[in-house]
């Protein structure tokens, strides 16, 4: 008519209101980024008086009245006063309640030993660390091991016959036994005023205040990668004066003094666990008892180092006196040093050790989740009293011609008319009561 085509460039998913043309038209709008890709292709290819901004308006307003006669359509064929039927209640009710419970869900899931991804958090390195701590803060390291860690894989039956496996333990995996040689890495030199310190703080004026031994652990793992290494609980053993003045006796090298015994000096079992810190599972049988001595070369009497002697839980403590001095390459290398039990949590590796790191942890990873969804889920049910006059429209016929017409202009190259026509689309949504008017059955 008129010379214009009868036919307009619409998205051909309007161009029907069966159920498969709506549910095909909501996936294409809940697709990331495919309609404004298509819009941005369609603007910078298509001869049109109105600017992007326009242009996204009036697709806008085009899937809205198509929704709303889809709405329509589907009430017309419900009797007035009639139940919606068992169909609707499942689909628009239980079906979208167990998706939201799948939501709220889905993150404790990933991270839980269901997960395939969820595997075995071994530790790779070990150290421990043996300090003398004055009451004034003043710190000096006596040993520090762990270049000859031995650490290895041993079932919970073999280390701990007549002991239940603990919650915690779902494999034997998870279990793994520390040894570290009873030698220090280091030998112990210190200068003339740094030793008379240390036996200031060890001696008769000062064991009043107790100085402590100080313990510490230090474990490596490959995951998670923001906390690969964790340290232990330190464990302090107070000093008596009658302790105090053997250990300076050992500090001051005087011949024939015998080794420290330092009874219950750290739980031997802890629970490494994925984020928090390693804790030691609190049971009296399994603390380590231990024996400080200074050891001393026969080819070099100059060079000593500190060792420390740790025998089982549950086996009597030697008396240990000092040491004779040995050849170089003699030295006890089947000694017992301090050795610790680990039960290491299992965590998530590759994709969602990345995510747990990036938000802080598994609870972090949860919070945003959740809050991004809940976020998303009340902003549709929220505020739907303000979609009212634009929504529940009684009649869209008028306004779907109108916007034809717009579309028929555009491929006419009548730009002018496809301008004026949408200006006046936009001044009945501007006056409610013009609306009201138009919509009218």
């Amino acid at each position: 008519r008129c010379g214009f085509p009868c036919r307009s460039r619409q998205n051909f998913l309007t161009q029907s209101l069966d159920p498969l043309s709506q549910a095909s038209f909501y996936v294409y709008r809940a697709m990331p980024f495919l309609f404004e890709l298509r819009q941005l292709l369609d603007f910078s290819c298509t001869p049109s008086a109105l600017d992007l901004t326009d242009w996204l308006k009036l697709e806008d307003i085009v899937g809205s009245l198509y929704l709303v006669s889809c709405r329509k359509q589907a009430a017309a064929q419900k009797p007035p006063g009639a139940p919606q039927p068992r169909s609707v209640k499942l689909l628009s009710g239980w079906a979208i309640f167990a998706l939201l419970l799948a939501i709220i869900w889905t993150p404790a899931l990933l991270f839980s030993s269901g997960n395939p991804s969820i595997t075995f958090n071994p530790v790779l390195q070990a150290s421990v660390n043996l300090t003398l701590i004055s009451p004034t803060g003043a710190s000096f390291l006596l040993l520090s091991s762990g270049h000859l860690a031995q650490i290895s894989t041993e079932p919970w039956t073999t280390l701990f016959p007549h002991r239940s496996l603990p919650n915690t333990v779902t494999d034997n995996q998870q279990v793994q036994e520390v040894r570290i040689p009873p030698w220090s890495d280091e030998t112990w030199q210190l200068p003339p005023p740094s030793l008379a310190a240390l036996l200031a703080i060890l001696g008769p004026s000062a064991t009043a205040s107790q100085p402590t031994l100080q313990l510490t652990w230090t474990w490596t793992r490959a995951r998670p990668q923001d906390r690969m290494e964790v340290h232990g609980a330190p464990s302090a053993y107070p000093l008596d004066p009658d302790s105090a003045a053997l250990l300076a006796s050992l500090a001051s090298q005087h011949p024939g003094a015998r080794a420290l015994h330092l009874p219950a000096l750290y739980p031997r079992t802890w629970h490494l666990k994925g984020e928090a810190q390693p804790t030691p599972l609190d049971h009296s049988w399994e603390a380590v008892s231990c024996s400080l001595s200074l050891e001393s070369d026969l080819m070099d009497n100059r060079t000593r180092w500190w060792a420390l002697h740790c025998p089982l839980p549950g086996t009597p403590q030697p008396s240990v006196p000092s040491p004779a001095p040995s050849k170089v390459g003699e030295h006890n290398v089947q000694a017992r040093g301090p050795e610790v039990v680990l039960l290491s949590d299992e965590v998530a590796a590759g994709f969602f050790a990345q995510l747990s790191s990036l938000f802080g942890g598994v609870y972090g990873v949860y919070a945003v989740f959740v809050v991004a969804v809940a976020a998303g889920v009340r902003s549709l049910c929220s505020d739907m009293r303000l979609r009212i006059p634009f929504e529940d429209l009684p009649s869209t016929q008028r306004l779907q011609a109108l916007t034809g017409d717009i579309y028929a202009m555009r491929l006419a190259g009548e730009l002018i008319l496809e301008e004026k026509l949408y200006w006046t689309l936009i001044r009945i949504y501007r006056t409610p009561a013009v609306l009201f008017e138009f919509t009218r059955n």
